[in-house]
């Protein structure tokens, strides 16, 4: 949404310096944040400018789920990736009897790197399921809601809690990610 008055010198450095464009930034500073989340959400918008600033330190641009972007600039390589064109896979660790769901630019990369960082503390992964789609980790996630009853727990490749990790047969799994992306 094009802003009906100009950005704050930094604001403008801040979306600059993230690479977000003038598209990916929703004008939230006249609605309320139930109104700007939703518009927002609906816009496809990276970020929102909002005239309600962070407590922590002031800032005035948020995820569209209302979190500081300024603050934790994480939150914005995951709302892009929930947008990007990428592959939803399905990964089998058959020793520990697992299955991951995830999305990547790289399957074969990926691959790989479930090997070397023993994600869920196996190096036996194998992708047995890709299929290319828009909005891979929004996909990815309702592939997780259909199979949350499977969910458990595991550590990633980074030594945090999974949230990817399912104990069911890769059948399962591979019939949840067909039926969300066809």
């Amino acid at each position: 949404m094009k802003s009906s008055r100009p950005y704050s010198p930094a604001e403008q450095a801040f979306l600059q310096q993230q690479g977000i464009g003038a598209e990916e930034v929703f004008d939230g500073r006249s609605m309320s944040s139930a109104t700007w989340k939703a518009a927002a959400k609906a816009s496809g918008a990276v970020v929102v400018v909002t005239s309600s600033p962070c407590q922590a330190s002031g800032h005035t641009i948020r995820t569209r789920s209302g979190h500081c972007a300024q603050c934790d600039t994480s939150k914005i390589a995951y709302t892009r990736r929930h947008r990007a064109k990428a592959f939803v896979y399905i990964a089998v660790s058959k020793r520990g009897q697992l299955v991951k769901v995830g999305s990547t630019q790289d399957p074969d990369q990926r691959e790989a790197m479930l090997r070397q960082h023993q994600y869920g503390g196996f190096t036996d992964w194998k992708i047995v399921f890709q299929r290319p789609c828009d909005n891979a980790g929004q996909q990815e996630m309702r592939i997780h809601a259909n199979l949350a009853r499977y969910h458990t727990g595991g550590i990633d490749g980074r030594g945090q809690d999974s949230r990817e990790l399912f104990s069911c047969a890769p059948e399962i799994a591979i019939e949840a990610a067909r039926a969300v992306v066809a």
